[in-house]
């Protein structure tokens, strides 16, 4: 896989935090640290895509769901003559 190069000016804080984080988690390299956080960042992105959507699916159902069981109540109102 090629790579790209990305060149990026942090603030003092920031760079000691991925220095500490790199030192920390066994990294050689500030590059491979920078990959590692973009990736894990990205990553939950699109997980947290994912779970929306399938959360909009869930809703979407049930929503149609209810709306079955109030038309069904409705039908059964009527058939018993029972007034709104």
């Amino acid at each position: 896989m090629s790579k790209s190069q990305v060149v990026s000016y942090v603030d003092a804080g920031i760079y000691f935090k991925l220095i500490e984080f790199g030192s920390k988690n066994g990294f050689k390299t500030l590059s491979t640290v920078v990959n590692h956080i973009l990736k894990e960042y990205f990553s939950g992105l699109d997980q947290q895509e994912q779970a929306v959507s399938n959360l909009n699916k869930v809703i979407q159902h049930y929503e149609k769901v209810n709306m079955e069981l109030k038309s069904q109540i409705e039908h059964l109102k009527l058939d018993k003559g029972v007034e709104k």
